[in-house]
């Protein structure tokens, strides 16, 4: 990671979010509903899942003087697309937002695997600290 962020690699993520905040979403839209079923109709094309990762905000919020304690992401699923995973920060904790039709029936093997892999990873994380 130390690598990536101090090369030029990096910014091309920061580019690709600025193009991103310049398209307006309505042709955005249109331009999704007219190539999902395009894909839908080629035989060798396939799309499993669709992940999505939200910055939020990185300080407490609070409704009517209550504090919010989390936030819970949500993505739709869209046909031909079983699974949805949205991952969203939020004052200095992650959360994960699993959505998927009845098709798939062992989201919680996901789940799991989600959960294992981001106690490996705050493992590596303390190591690297000491």
């Amino acid at each position: 990671m130390r690598q990536l962020k101090s090369s030029s690699g990096s910014r091309v993520g920061d580019v690709i979010g600025d193009i991103g905040d310049l398209v307006y979403c309505g042709p955005l839209a249109v331009a999704s509903r007219s190539v999902m079923p395009l894909l839908e109709r080629a035989s060798n094309v396939s799309i499993g899942t669709v992940t999505t990762n939200i910055a939020g905000p990185q300080f407490p919020l609070y409704c009517l003087g209550r504090r919010a304690e989390g936030l819970h992401p949500f993505v739709p699923i869209l046909h031909g697309i079983p699974i949805a995973v949205a991952v969203l920060s939020y004052d200095g904790r992650l959360s994960f937002g699993l959505t998927a039709d009845g098709v798939v029936t062992d989201l919680a093997v996901l789940a799991e695997g989600i959960t294992d892999s981001v106690g490996a990873l705050e493992q590596v994380a303390a190591v690297d600290q000491v």
